[in-house]
């Protein structure tokens, strides 16, 4: 699409380099990529503003950034193959499992690597053009093992 005399990709998953035990860890997708008339590349992230968030028997602890969501769970039984397998299943743009949001794709945008601290395992997700059912399979498949659901973006601010 053209936009201000700009070539203008939405929503384009790239690979990054580095040690990751997966493959999904290593993948992001960005916002918005352009190519202005001169040829230079630029990408644009969508910041989205947090709100007051609420969903039954997730112990959400600050108001929500769609775009960084991060989950803290027990270490214990931590479920990190099937959290792979969600990933790659919502961030895949050729066939997104509700198909396209809005005019957007509906996948989310990043997982990062699980990390353990102090006994609790913690990652973000950037939920990009998701809808809720993402949040909602995700929280499901995580159950009991979530401590806290936050954003850190909105805490820090």
């Amino acid at each position: 699409m053209k936009a201000g005399g700009q070539n203008v990709y939405a929503e384009i998953r790239l690979e990054y380099g580095g040690p990751k035990r997966h493959e999904l860890f290593r993948q992001a997708v960005t916002d918005v990529v352009s190519k202005d008339t001169a040829g230079a590349v630029s990408a644009t992230r969508i910041v989205t503003s947090p709100v007051e968030a609420a969903y039954p028997g997730v112990p959400i602890v600050s108001t929500i950034a769609w775009h960084a969501v991060s989950f803290r769970c027990r270490l214990e039984d931590f479920p990190e193959s099937e959290l792979v397998a969600w990933g790659n299943r919502w961030i895949h743009d050729e066939d997104p499992p509700l198909g396209p949001q809005d005019g957007l794709t509906g996948i989310i945008h990043f997982v990062s690597q699980p990390e353990e601290h102090d006994g609790i395992v913690e990652f973000e997700v950037d939920f990009g053009s998701a809808p809720i059912e993402a949040f909602e399979e995700l929280t499901e498949m995580l159950g009991h093992r979530i401590v806290e659901v936050l954003s850190y973006d909105d805490c820090e601010a």
